[in-house]
């Protein structure tokens, strides 16, 4: 028995070591010896590691004969990701490295419980030890300051990427298909504006009514041409979009663009301020709209849910279903990813387009970097392309309006209040907000972070056809954040969460909360909208506190 017990607690002692050494520097490579170890999480999702493993070695390089540390010289910055390290997660589990990088936080929630540092010193100094005059507050909006600050005049966290989601269109079999629209709105001609005869009729002006701003020349200007394209695409054979069907999220999110877009910047934002004028539904009859104007205040917000763009994006989705422009699937979307990239190379189901968020390329490397090998066809020789949110009808389009997009996802870079590093921790937040590494961050990635900044021409060489697009996307449109300074709105993030505000309806007596969902089993765009009213009530919006 006394054997056993030696042996049993020989293997505890053991086994302690081993779990101990994952937080020392032993477990560490032979760069790491001598140097002060900062350890940072990143929520293993669609951008990778590879950004910010850049930026750490760069880093290390700037600091390299200072100490950080009592007999130490320099830094090695210990990039980790993980699947845990998502900020639901983290409100329950362990906070254990020194700076995280993740979505689906709730802010105020992970303050309250102390787990972020504050940060108020490296967001609202300059940047001067890095060349710049501006400071990090300088580079946020003004609904992302004031969400940021609201709790106590604060900060104690930074935005992290933009969670714009919408449809992925291949730019290639657009071209090859004639699947541009001329410049007098006929469909039929390549990027060019040549039909298959080769007679140049130019291009259509787009969404934006403007044809000095060429990224969306030729695309979709309206519903009704939209539809054109759709109909045109399944008459070639072709399905119009890959999507995920295993969860109605990244749909229901592209939907929000929809809204937002016909709601336009100001209007959207009344619901994260609930202060402002905006037009609601009073009745549907056929294909006519009517609607009034209505002062929005915090006594009556849940009036916001007779927005007309949320009928819109509703009449819009309907039509996409009852056209049969895609498949129906169970598909996760690296599945709906691989099917897009797959499709025109070989003799699969050809995909025009994809509902995803503006990551899906980096996040679809291993199936781009295969199609490289098999095709010669990979990352940088695809043309894929973000399209452009069409307006209404002819009379929002005559409004010579830009887009307005929302950026969903609660995606924050924040220091963990406990860090032993604090100060170091704190020095490297600072230097990831520099115009350098956001830069070299959407070079990497193809996305773009949740700030305003440019890009460097020579990062921009660096970049895909995708990525290009996705900065003349930025550039060319309003982006809310969905975020609000309101008690009201941050004490109830689970009522105002996207999902929920966009789309929670009751239709039959029952809950529901997919629309792509209730329109394949019949439910028309009115009956959702008309549903909106019987969830979002006087009283249950009185009982919010």
């Amino acid at each position: 028995m006394k054997k056993l017990l030696s042996i049993i607690l020989c293997l505890a002692v053991a086994f302690a070591g081993l779990v101990s050494c994952g937080n020392n520097k032993e477990s560490l490579p032979p760069e790491a010896e001598g140097k002060t170890v900062l350890r940072v999480g990143v929520y293993e999702g669609g951008l990778g590691t590879q950004w910010i493993k850049n930026a750490a070695a760069t880093f290390a390089q700037l600091y390299e004969g200072e100490s950080f540390g009592s007999g130490e010289t320099g830094v090695y910055i210990d990039v980790q990701a993980h699947k845990s390290f998502n900020g639901e997660t983290l409100l329950t589990g362990t906070i254990d490295k020194d700076l995280y990088f993740t979505e689906d936080v709730n802010y105020f929630k992970h303050v309250n419980n102390g787990n972020f540092a504050e940060i108020s010193d490296i967001v609202t100094t300059s940047l001067s030890e890095y060349g710049e005059t501006e400071s990090i507050a300088d580079k946020l909006s003004l609904n992302m300051k004031n969400f940021l600050t609201a709790k106590d005049g604060k900060y104690y966290a930074l935005p992290f990427y933009d969670g714009v989601h919408g449809f992925v269109y291949d730019r290639d079999l657009f071209s090859d298909n004639y699947l541009f629209f001329d410049a007098d709105g006929y469909i039929g001609v390549n990027e060019f504006g040549k039909n298959p005869d080769g007679t140049d009729l130019g291009l259509s002006s787009g969404a934006d009514n403007n044809p000095a701003t060429a990224y969306d020349n030729g695309l979709p200007a309206t519903y009704e041409q939209f539809f054109e394209l759709m109909y045109e695409i399944k008459s070639l054979y072709k399905i119009g979009f890959a999507y995920m069907g295993s969860d109605p999220a990244y749909v229901k999110r592209a939907m929000m663009n929809w809204w937002a877009d016909y709601e336009g910047l100001d209007d959207m934002n009344v619901n994260y301020t609930l202060d402002g004028e905006v037009e609601i539904v009073t009745s549907i009859s056929g294909s006519t709209v009517n609607v009034k104007s209505q002062k929005i205040d915090q006594t009556n917000g849940y009036l916001l849910h007779k927005q007309a763009g949320k009928y819109y994006a509703l009449s819009f989705l309907e039509t996409l279903v009852d056209g049969g422009y895609y498949k129906v699937n169970r598909d996760d979307h690296k599945t709906a990813q691989r099917k897009f990239v797959r499709g025109a190379l070989t003799s699969d189901d050809d995909y025009a387009m994809l509902v995803d968020g503006i990551w899906w390329e980096n996040e679809a490397r291993t199936t781009l970097s295969d199609c490289e090998t098999e095709f010669g066809k990979g990352r940088m020789e695809r043309r894929f392309a973000f399209m452009p949110v069409p307006k209404v009808n002819e009379e929002e389009l005559a409004k010579n309006q830009g887009q307005t997009l929302v950026s969903l996802n609660s995606s924050f870079g924040f220091v963990n209040a406990k860090s032993a590093k604090l100060d170091l921790a704190k020095m490297f937040m600072k230097f990831l907000h520099t115009e350098a590494q956001l830069s070299a961050f959407t070079a990497e990635t193809s996305a773009t972070r949740s700030l305003n900044y440019e890009i460097s021409s020579s990062d921009e060489k660096k970049m895909s056809y995708f990525g290009k697009s996705i900065l003349e996307m930025k550039n060319n449109s309003d982006i809310i954040y969905p975020c609000s300074k309101l008690a009201k709105i941050n004490n109830n993030m689970d009522v105002f969460s996207s999902d929920n505000w966009g789309w929670s309806t009751q239709i039959g007596g029952s809950k529901v909360g997919d629309p792509f969902a209730a329109f394949r089993n019949g439910t028309s765009a009115k009956d959702y909208f008309e549903g909106f009213e019987k969830v979002f009530t006087e009283n249950a919006w009185k009982a919010l506190s």
